[in-house]
This record gives C-alpha cells, sequence and structure tokens, in this order.
C-alpha cells in the first residue's frame, strides 16, 4: 500500500487507529456477549409460535403493543450497533486515504462521521428517550443532524460530556466548532466543506480565483491539511470512544472491564498524542501514573516518557533497576 503520510504525523495517525480499533473492538465483543439483543418471556408456547411467525413490520407492532420495554430497548441497541459500524467503516477509509495522500477523499470521507454519527450518539447519551420518540413516530427531517440549531447542538454535546467518564474536562464549545463551525480557523468545517466541494462562495473559505479546492496543490498545501487532519481527528475520536463507551453502558457492563487496560492505554495515548501535537519536549508525564513496585526486585518503576510509550504501545513497562520487562 502505498504511504506518503509524513513522518511528522506518523504517531497521531497510529493513535487514530488505536481508538478506531477500540471502536471497533466495541462492536466485536458485544455482539459476541449479545449485548446488542434483547431477551423475553412469551405467556404461552402458542404465543411464541406466533411470534416466529411475524414478518419485520407485524414484528415490531408486536412489540410495540405488548411489550413496549423491550420494543424500546432493542430500538436503541441496533441503533447503537449500525451507527457504530457505519463510523468505524466512514473512520477507517479516511485513515487509509489519508496515509495514501488521497486528502480530498480522506476529508469527505471523515466529514459524516463526526458531523452526523456522532451527534446521534451524543443524542443518544443525552436525551435518549426524546430522540428513540422522535425516531420512531416522527419525519426522519425532525432527527436530521443538518436541521438541528447550533443552540441544540451545543446542548447536547454539554450533557453528553457530563455523562461520560474520560472527557468530562473537555469543552462543548470546543467540540462543536471542531465539527460545525466555518468561521473557527482550527476547526474541520471549511476544510470538510472544500474537500465535499469543487468550488465553494461562503466568505470563510471562498475559493480563489482560477483555482479549484483541493485539485491545485503544492507540497506546503498538502502537509498543511495533513496538520489540520491530524490536530484535530484524533481529539474527536478519543472523545467518541468515551461517549460510545458511556452509551453502551446504559445498557452493558463488561465482565472483564476491571482487568482492560486500553481505556488506560488511551489515555496515556491521549497525553502522548497531546505532548507531541503541541512539539513540547521537556514537559514530564510522570503524573499520570503513579510508581509501582517491581515484582522482580521490589524496586519503584517510574512511569517516565519511555515507559509511558511502551506502555500504550506493547501494555509492558521496565524496570530500570533490574532491567525486567513487565507486562501490565
Amino acid at each position: 500500500m502505498p504511504d506518503f503520510l509524513p513522518k511528522d504525523f506518523r504517531f497521531s495517525h497510529n493513535f487514530a487507529f488505536f481508538l478506531h480499533d477500540m471502536l471497533a473492538g466495541m462492536i466485536v465483543e458485544g455482539e459476541k456477549a449479545d449485548i446488542f439483543n434483547v431477551s423475553f418471556k412469551f405467556q404461552s408456547e402458542d404465543e411464541a409460535t406466533a411470534f416466529g411467525n411475524l414478518n419485520h413490520e407485524e414484528l415490531w407492532e408486536w412489540l410495540a403493543t405488548n411489550d413496549k420495554l423491550s420494543h424500546y430497548t432493542l430500538i436503541y441497541k441496533q441503533i447503537c450497533l449500525a451507527l457504530l459500524s457505519d463510523f468505524c467503516h466512514f473512520v477507517y477509509e479516511g485513515l487509509q486515504c489519508s496515509k495514501k495522500g488521497k486528502l480530498s477523499v480522506a476529508y469527505s470521507l471523515l466529514r459524516k462521521p463526526f458531523k452526523d454519527n456522532l451527534l446521534i450518539f451524543e443524542w443518544l447519551l443525552a436525551e435518549p428517550a426524546d430522540f428513540i420518540e422522535k425516531f420512531y413516530n416522527e419525519d426522519p427531517s425532525v432527527y436530521a443532524p443538518q436541521k438541528l440549531s447550533p443552540e441544540r447542538k451545543l446542548k447536547l454535546i454539554s450533557a453528553a460530556l457530563q455523562k461520560t467518564n474520560s472527557c468530562k474536562s473537555f469543552e462543548a464549545d470546543f467540540i462543536y466548532d471542531l465539527r460545525d463551525s466555518r468561521t473557527a480557523q482550527y476547526g474541520l468545517a471549511r476544510a470538510w466543506d472544500q474537500a465535499t466541494h469543487l468550488v465553494t462562495t461562503f466568505e470563510q473559505i471562498k475559493t480563489t480565483p482560477q483555482n479549484f479546492n483541493f485539485v491545485f496543490r503544492n507540497h506546503e498545501a498538502e502537509y498543511s491539511q495533513w496538520q489540520g487532519l491530524y490536530t484535530c481527528i484524533p481529539y474527536l475520536l478519543f472523545y467518541t470512544v468515551g461517549v460510545v463507551e458511556a452509551v453502551i453502558a446504559t445498557f452493558a457492563t463488561r465482565a472483564d472491564a476491571e482487568g482492560d487496560m486500553f481505556p488506560t492505554r488511551a489515555g496515556v495515548g491521549f497525553a502522548l498524542w497531546t505532548k507531541s501535537v503541541r512539539r513540547e519536549k521537556s514537559q514530564s508525564l510522570d503524573f499520570l501514573m503513579e510508581p509501582l513496585d517491581c515484582p522482580y526486585c521490589d524496586k519503584k518503576i517510574s512511569f517516565g516518557l519511555r515507559n509511558m510509550k511502551a506502555l500504550y504501545e506493547r501494555s509492558e513497562i521496565k524496570c530500570y533497576s533490574c532491567k525486567a520487562v513487565v507486562c501490565i
């Protein structure tokens, strides 16, 4: 596979894929554990037989009439599964296109999951009953992401943030600007519009004379487009992981969650990514993790930069007293 990604963005790209894989893993593991399905008891064998003979439309009507809780829960779960699968498909292809240097395609592919899918996830987390009611009973224009006002979107983002575990310190205004503001220079909305349309007329992103958006580019322009992508996408992906985890937690609990290192590795990776984006060379990351006792020599293992990278990349750390490698 062609790889034209500049070295400066290699870590950001790999971290973005790490977060994508976390989301894809939620689908795989969730389907294995049947968390997206709903079970209920029939009153008799005749009822069970009759239910098995229902077609798709009749099945939904039966659930709505006879078991409203299962009906609501099944809709909620199936929306989560379908949205997450769709989100991962677009992000995967977008990142692959970025690596190949197909930046116009990469920007275009990454627009939908973060402007549309993520907003529905925020709605499902912030106001689940409101969304399901609109989804099932009203015209699609009522829940179309592009039809919501900026104020409504901000309200949903703010409410969703407060229900996450890892992103409560994030700012709703900043998240909104990254995805929707065509006046914010640091966001993606302007570039998304330019990548999607050959000619744009909005003042802040107006196409220059004798030009087409994202078509006539030199090396400097390509580098700038990669930079815009990788200063935003990992942040939004980390936020998405927090939102989706919170959504799934409303109907499923992992039995092995306590021993799962992915959230810790994601948090460490986010700190390393932030450090790389800001090009900070001296700031220590020791504060992120308390020192551990080495199981081989009982000396304290500190979490300096090298151990933080090893923890994120391989889920291991090294004791620099006895040189042992400890798997976490």
